[in-house]
């Protein structure tokens, strides 16, 4: 199910050494313009890129 996935999902990302720099290449992007996430998924509301959106949102502490 969804949750499960985001919850592997965000554990993954936790773990993984480029995580920060990932983070803050993202954070340079969004002080100038709009970043978009790509997914390849017939469900447009659970899916990677949604989940890697609410991962970005939460570390940065942006609300959506």
């Amino acid at each position: 199910d969804y949750p499960e996935f985001c919850e592997k999902y965000r554990a993954a990302l936790a773990e993984n050494p480029a995580a920060k720099e990932f983070l803050s290449l993202v954070k340079a992007y969004l002080d100038e313009q709009d970043v978009t996430l790509l997914f390849s998924s017939k469900n447009q509301a659970e899916n990677n890129a949604t989940a890697l959106r609410d991962y970005i949102q939460d570390q940065l502490g942006i609300s959506g």
